[in-house]
């Protein structure tokens, strides 16, 4: 439509909407008005002439009652449904809507681990198994009765030399050290491009590790399975209670690192699960992690915790007749003793002093400059969705909310049947460095009080 002002000027224009008129009921075409019939209880328009089949209507029209009319909306139902069901196009029949995907927007914490072990040969993992289960027959921790055990004692000691143990509790720290990457921290999941979509931010608080020689010999227990005794963490620059930082000589040690770039997510429902269930898919992400700082800061941690010194440079550092790792002055002594005085023991001492301190020092460099083509781990994974709507206090009383992803068994999974874990992590790791190594993952949501 348009106007045109009395007083001249450019034309205005409206655009007009027919809305039908609200059907009447009826009971027979006799109470509907001219051109409607009576249809389902309502009048529609009945187009038309009287007709005794389809082919006396007009192409499309279709011969009911003996008036031609319009063909049923197929993608209405008469009556309307009610709230919480939908118009099923193919039955016209009211059906229930499908429930609410779970909500899994939030904060929640997660716990990682990523198989070392579990990208390397199938025999790699049964030596470490074997040599766990050597050394706790070794330390007498393998749970055997104490009358065997006294017996398996005094036949291997009579057997095998002192230094055959020392091999083996080495042997059996680095297969437990360096099997497993572990990480903990915090995640955020915020509304994505629609209800069955989120985006991702992580941060990585803390690294997690074991070393056995924590546990002052208690090493019982499933091989498989460090024990709790051995876990110490490894605080990241975004630690939510960052330790003090670490002195060595007077200069402070940089804490690690750990960049988690944005990610994207999706909720949907289990194919085939009755009843439903849901998962949460998670789209490549990367995690940048400089792993030649992880293992010096990794050891220093390991010094304080173990010996009176803080740092690798601290423990190296015998000059000027500084106590270290290396007893230098008895060393000079045996050596001068050896060769009947010969040898100066303070010469001696001192050039073994400069050696270890060096030594440390280059070691310190060399662990700093590990690196691989790329210190980028890249992955992808899901997780199940559970307690659904079990909790109100994880997120303000929503119905549908979600309080976890994957379940408490993921790092035992990963461990004892990786191809049984729920929440997975898959893909390469530093320029597949590590190709395939498995990993798991559960996540819990922050609770409100």
């Amino acid at each position: 439509a348009s106007a045109l002002p009395i007083s001249g000027g450019a034309p205005v224009y409206f655009d007009v909407s027919v809305q039908a008129q609200a059907p009447r009921p009826c009971a027979s075409n006799g109470d509907c008005g001219k051109g409607q019939i009576c249809s389902g209880g309502r009048c529609i328009d009945g187009g038309g002439p009287r007709c005794t089949s389809d082919f006396d209507c007009e192409f499309g029209y279709q011969c009911v009652a003996g008036v031609c009319q319009p063909p049923p909306d197929v993608s209405a139902c008469n009556p309307p449904c009610a709230s919480g069901t939908h118009c099923n196009p193919d039955t016209r029949t009211c059906v229930p809507d499908p429930p609410a995907l779970p909500d899994v927007t939030g904060v929640w914490y997660t716990k990682h681990a990523y198989s070392i072990r579990g990208s390397l040969p199938a025999v790699v993992g049964d030596v470490f198994k074997a040599i766990r289960i050597l050394d706790q027959l070794l330390s007498g921790k393998l749970g055997l009765p104490s009358w065997l055990q006294g017996i398996v004692d005094a036949i291997l000691r009579q057997f095998l030399p002192g230094w055959f143990y020392t091999v083996v509790r080495v042997a059996d720290d680095v297969g437990t050290f360096f099997s497993y990457l572990r990480a903990e921290g915090a995640m955020r999941l915020s509304p994505g491009a629609d209800g069955a979509h989120v985006k991702g931010t992580e941060v990585w608080t803390s690294l997690v590790f074991y070393y056995l020689e924590l546990c002052n010999g208690e090493i019982a227990g499933d091989p498989d399975v460090p024990p709790d005794c051995a876990r110490f963490d490894v605080a990241t620059t975004d630690s939510d209670n960052p330790s003090e930082p670490v002195q060595c000589k007077g200069q402070t040690i940089p804490a690690i690192t750990v960049q988690a770039a944005p990610f994207t997510a999706s909720v949907g429902a289990v194919a085939g699960a009755s009843p439903a269930r849901y998962q949460l898919a998670v789209g490549q992400r990367k995690v940048n992690l400089e792993m030649g700082k992880v293992v010096l800061s990794v050891i220093d941690l390991l010094l304080s915790l173990t010996t009176p010194w803080r740092c690798i440079d601290e423990a190296t550092d015998c000059s000027n007749g500084r106590e270290c790792l290396v007893d230098c002055e008895g060393l000079g002594n045996w050596i001068s003793d050896l060769t009947g005085g010969f040898l100066d023991s303070g010469t001696l001492s001192a050039a073994c002093g400069g050696a270890v301190t060096a030594a440390g020092q280059v070691a310190s460099q060399l662990i700093a400059g590990i690196r691989f083509k790329t210190n980028v781990l890249d992955f992808s994974g899901h997780a199940a969705v559970g307690q659904v709507g079990e909790d109100d206090s994880v997120c303000a009383s929503q119905a549908n909310c979600a309080g976890q992803l994957g379940n408490d068994t993921f790092d035992r999974d990963l461990r004892k049947n990786p191809s049984a874990r729920d929440g997975t992590w898959t893909g390469g790791f530093f320029d597949d460095a590590l190709k395939n190594m498995p990993g798991s993952w559960e996540s819990k949501r922050q609770q409100f009080h």
